[in-house]
């Protein structure tokens, strides 16, 4: 017969409290306040923003007040994170999960895989944490949880809605908003996004069933030679320089962009669920390294996976959930040394139905069976020079310069299975208008780009050559020196 352990050691907290930025603090203390009244809290934090920081410093909290607590998570890369962090924070765990052997039942606090936890008996915790919460209205939470009517549960996600765009309100009571991708941006927690988008994806034959697009019409409308070997002429375009993920539809499609790369020269790997845990830790291993420069995936990394020198997402596949899209964004935003920005190419028109990363939302706690309203088309504005996406108010593209007009739109020459691209004579002509002094500022521009970068010599002379058809005035030449 299975018997429950209890305390057999007294267990303390090692070490001073981690420095916390001011909106965690905030969080945490609404937290505190809210948990008085309500029994259900939904914290809501974009990737980056620091949730298992937050969740960390409430359990060390709790712990010191003789708690019980359970952390728990769907995927064994959330599980890691969370252990990893106790252990950095001092507080002795144990972590319940199949294959692991470091239970350590007789301690207060665990970091529990929930399809592990929901065969075994566990006491009772006071406090429990749901990580990527926006799935615990799915059976195996909603039984757990059902388990510890007293507990007080804390809800932690960056979208606080299901994939199918229904609310968690049933499950939660109150919701304490962190500040959103933007706000983290300006605050510096966040490197800015910036989104290419091509010209013409035609998703029309391709049917939502259930919570997305069909995956099967998805597959066959987006994984064809043509675009998937434009997914690779424009990241040599745009990002060969730069460690990156992309997101397929399933698994063909992932390979089929892996075998594209490497044909082009490109030291690429595919990773998806079937691939066996020690290679799948190796793969990521290599890409965090540099070894790999391009990993294809699906349904394996959009969310649980951190690598802050990741700078490129791909998104060769569409999805209708607001949720899924600001997943896979978000892998690439973390800060990490001489890391800008984060670039995403938009091969499938997401940025179309969901705006961009950092476009504000304002999260409402609707209930389970209030679905939210269909996204609309937000046709954001793409700057026919570069192929750099802004939102509606944008009136000039930053790294090149071009000025959108508020006149009608001139729509660009569109070459199937390319990004928009404006006719070479149309182009030049447009360029040969502007005065001295913005090509002079527009140059300057580029050096600094130039220079930020670490070097590539003659970047902004050959830039100014593109547009102008003609080298930059000998008078400025001393500004590169």
């Amino acid at each position: 017969m299975s018997t429950v352990h209890t305390i057999t050691e007294s267990v303390s907290v090692a070490g001073p409290g981690p420095v916390l930025r001011d909106y965690q603090v905030g969080a945490i203390a609404e937290a505190r306040r809210l948990a008085r009244v309500y029994r259900r809290l939904l914290i809501v934090a974009p990737t980056g923003a620091g949730k298992t920081t937050i969740a960390g410093e409430m359990i060390r909290a709790a712990l010191a007040r003789g708690k019980r607590i359970a952390f728990l998570a769907h995927r064994k890369e959330l599980i890691g994170q969370a252990s990893a962090k106790l252990t950095d924070l001092g507080v002795p765990h144990g972590v319940i999960q199949g294959g692991r052997t470091d239970t350590r039942a007789w301690l207060p606090v665990h970091v529990a895989s929930v399809q592990t936890l929901k065969n075994r008996i566990f006491q009772a915790p006071d406090l429990v944490f749901v990580d990527e919460c926006h799935r615990a209205r799915a059976r195996t939470y909603e039984e757990l949880l059902a388990r510890w009517p007293a507990a007080v549960v804390v809800g932690l996600t960056a979208t606080p809605v299901r994939t199918d765009g229904r609310g968690l309100g049933d499950l939660f009571d109150v919701m304490i908003p962190c500040p959103d991708i933007g706000e983290l941006t300006s605050l510096g927690y966040l490197v800015p996004s910036r989104v290419f988008a091509p010209a013409n994806v035609d998703l029309s034959n391709v049917r939502v069933t259930g919570d997305d697009f069909d995956q099967a019409q998805l597959a066959a409308a987006l994984d064809t030679k043509e675009l998937v070997g434009d997914i690779v002429a424009h990241w040599r375009r745009l990002a060969a320089d730069r460690l990156t993920v992309a997101f397929a539809v399933n698994r063909d499609h992932a390979r089929h962009i892996r075998d594209e790369f490497r044909g082009a020269g490109v030291r690429a790997e595919s990773l998806d669920s079937h691939t066996r845990p020690r290679l799948r830790d190796q793969l990521l291993a290599d890409l965090a390294g540099g070894a790999i420069r391009v990993l294809s995936s699906v349904g394996v990394l959009c969310e649980g996976w951190d690598c802050p020198p990741v700078s490129c997402a791909i998104l060769a596949r569409a999805t209708v959930s607001l949720s899924l899209y600001l997943q896979m964004v978000g892998r690439i935003l973390r800060p990490f040394l001489n890391k800008f920005d984060g670039l995403v190419l938009d091969h499938a028109g997401n940025v179309a139905i969901h705006g961009l990363p950092d476009d504000p939302r304002a999260w409402a706690l609707r209930m389970d069976k209030d679905k939210a309203a269909k996204p609309r088309k937000v046709n954001p504005k793409v700057c026919p020079e570069c192929y750099t996406v802004y939102g509606a108010a944008a009136r000039e593209c930053r790294p090149c310069g071009w000025v959108f007009t508020t006149a009608e739109p001139r729509r660009p020459d569109v070459v199937e299975g390319e990004l928009a691209e404006v006719s070479a004579e149309a182009k030049v002509a447009r360029y040969l208008t502007i005065p001295p002094d913005k090509r002079l500022a527009l140059y300057s521009g580029w050096l600094a780009h130039e220079r930020s970068v670490g070097g590539r010599p003659g970047y902004a002379r050959r830039k100014y050559r593109d547009l102008f058809q003609t080298d930059p005035p000998p008078s400025w030449a001393a500004m590169g020196a």
